[in-house]
């Protein structure tokens, strides 16, 4: 469902056609390699949330403004989006368990 919802959120923005600026640059995929789960603030979780979603919505303008001919492009792109969502959901999911195992002790 969660890919349907994604996919169908791609299709639409590209199907708007956003208005391109002269100077789009490349998204650049997020780094969440010092982001553990385990050990997060919630501040470090919601950061990384709002970073996952501004690179989702680069992802979404730059992908409007790029001619579908560069389809190897627009395959990274896609499978960096959901390589994201995937390390950022897996952590959150850790930092979830880890709050409900603070609550069940207390």
């Amino acid at each position: 469902m969660k890919r349907l919802i994604a996919g169908s959120t791609l299709f639409i923005a590209l199907a708007a056609g956003a208005d391109c600026p002269d100077n789009l640059a490349y998204p650049q995929a997020p780094d969440f390699s010092s982001l553990q789960g385990k050990s997060a603030t919630f501040e470090q979780i919601a950061t990384a949330r709002r970073i996952t979603r501004d690179y989702m919505r680069d992802v979404e303008l730059y992908l409007a403004c790029v001619p579908r001919s560069y389809s190897v492009q627009y395959d990274q792109l896609v499978w960096s989006v959901a390589e994201a969502r995937r390390v950022y959901n897996l952590q959150l999911r850790e930092f979830k368990a880890r709050q409900l195992e603070v609550l069940a002790i207390n």
